[in-house]
């Protein structure tokens, strides 16, 4: 009877063991000099690195359950490094950066709360951009677009829960940055081909805020906070 209750109990050791690793991790490097790190705590996690050209640098980190995290550098340049960095603390999070013909390009997504779903996507021959996004509560949305832009900064901070943020950049250098604090806001930051040399800033602190920034001009500077709740606030700029 010992020896099988001593049997019984390392089977289950064994069992448990095998269940709270059962995450998904894989990473595929094509050319020289990439770095590529996965890490997954807790279960059924999924986490994908996929690296081509020279000189990449990616690194994926989660606790949690059934959070997904994809990285893809596709066309890295060598000289300065191209990074981007995944951290995700909780469970159901779901984060996904895509970077092409990436030359010293940076991104990154952080997101400790459940549920929440963060993209950051640089497309085109671009340099020098920077994409950050900081989601801390439950699901909550941020998504950034560059596409043929050089020496861009693009973040994203919020705070709470159901909020959703956006910021498309097309074509020009642009800075721009939305923080938000408390719960259903909106926000969104849109600079068109054509324009340049932009700068636009988004802070709701409250609940239910929505705020929208429209730049297809030049030299612009563009300003939205607010305070409260239920707020409403928009500014088109145009040439």
């Amino acid at each position: 009877m010992k020896k099988l209750s001593t049997l019984f109990i390392a089977f289950l050791f064994s069992a448990g063991m095998a269940f709270a690793q059962d995450n998904d991790a894989s990473i595929e490097q094509v050319g020289d000099d990439h770095d590529a790190t996965i890490e997954q705590t807790a279960e059924s996690n999924e986490a994908f690195i996929d690296q081509e050209g020279v000189g990449g640098i990616a690194d994926i980190s989660q606790d949690g359950m059934e959070n997904f995290a994809s990285i893809v550098q596709d066309g890295v340049t060598g000289g300065e490094r191209t990074t981007a960095e995944i951290i995700q603390d909780g469970d159901l999070n779901d984060a996904t950066i895509y970077q092409e013909e990436s030359n010293v390009k940076f991104a990154s997504i952080e997101q400790v709360g459940n549920n929440n779903e963060a993209y950051v996507v640089s497309e085109g021959g671009g340099r020098a951009d920077a994409a950050d996004i900081y989601q801390e509560g439950n699901d909550n949305y941020a998504s950034i677009h560059q596409n043929l832009t050089s020496a861009s900064s693009a973040e994203i901070n919020q705070w709470g829960d159901d909020n959703y943020a956006t910021i498309e950049n097309e074509g020009s250098p642009l800075t721009a940055t939305i923080n938000q604090d408390g719960d259903l806001n909106v926000a969104s930051i849109e600079d068109t081909f054509g324009a340049g040399n932009n700068t636009a800033s988004i802070d709701q602190d409250g609940d239910m805020n929505n705020a929208t920034i429209f730049q297809s001009a030049s030299d612009g500077v563009a300003d939205i906070m607010q305070n409260g709740n239920g707020n409403t606030a928009t500014i088109n700029q145009n040439q």
